[in-house]
């Protein structure tokens, strides 16, 4: 289960904000002009697989289902 969670995190979520952070923070950092069209595509992009992950997680607790993981699962 938590293998699901981690591939529909780094499949989804992480192809966004990767690509986010970069535009926002290191093209500046670096002295490069931000894509605001493309962040601004971005930004659409992360906020329908964060509804997405809302929709999951109003039906479980956790992305991989309701699972226990030991100490995990107490934080």
């Amino acid at each position: 289960m938590y293998d699901q969670a981690a591939s529909i995190e780094t499949s989804n979520f992480d192809t966004f904000a990767a690509k986010l952070v970069s535009e926002k923070v290191f093209k500046p950092m670096f002295g490069m002009k931000t894509d605001e069209e493309l962040v601004a595509t971005l930004i659409q992009g992360l906020d329908a697989k964060l509804n997405g992950y809302e929709a999951i997680l109003s039906k479980q607790k956790y992305l991989a289902g309701n699972v226990s993981w030991g100490y995990y699962s107490d934080l």
